[in-house]
């Protein structure tokens, strides 16, 4: 569980990076950390406004993260521009207040969500994704865009419940 892994820390402010920063932009660091001193509970970074960018999306990443943006926005009323891009900045002090139901990719999902159901305040900034160091994305454009409507489908019905990504033995699978 989050919380289990970063009680231990010895921070009020947690950064979590789902991939290892190898594309995120260090800069932006400093201006989510600004967020948080303006009072907001968390910052999410979005490669979507203009004065941002990605050099890792193609087209159909660049098409299937707007659809599913605004999917998000629609099911959840959850305000943000790139749902799909975790790269963010929260107190920890939030976490004792909401339970995480995944480990996975769809924890980029659920933890906006969650957020806004326990009234945590949040918001974005403009980011720009490098290129990746060692140029190989870890993104699996198909079996991962199953997996993220299946994410959104499943807190709605299921809400509490854990384990439910079918698509995590598969994305396993296509990526040996």
């Amino acid at each position: 569980m989050l919380r289990d892994r970063l009680r231990n820390l010895p921070l009020d402010i947690v950064n979590e990076v789902i991939v290892v920063g190898e594309s995120y932009d260090p800069e932006a660091l400093s201006r989510l950390k600004e967020k948080l001193d303006c009072g907001f509970d968390a910052a999410f970074c979005s490669r979507y406004p203009p004065e941002s960018g990605s050099d890792d999306d193609t087209i159909i990443r660049f098409i299937g993260n707007r659809v599913f943006d605004n999917l998000f926005r629609r099911l959840y009323g959850v305000n943000l521009s790139d749902s799909l891009f975790l790269y963010s900045i929260f107190k920890e002090e939030i976490l004792p207040h909401f339970e995480m139901t995944t480990h996975q990719f769809d924890f980029c999902i659920e933890f906006p969500v969650r957020m806004k159901q326990a009234g945590f305040t949040f918001t974005k900034i403009p980011a720009r994704e490098r290129p990746r160091i060692a140029d190989v994305s870890k993104v699996i454009t198909f079996t991962d865009g199953f997996q993220i409507p299946w994410a959104m489908t499943r807190l709605k019905i299921f809400p509490k419940r854990r384990n439910l990504n079918p698509f995590f033995h598969l994305k396993t699978l296509v990526s040996v």
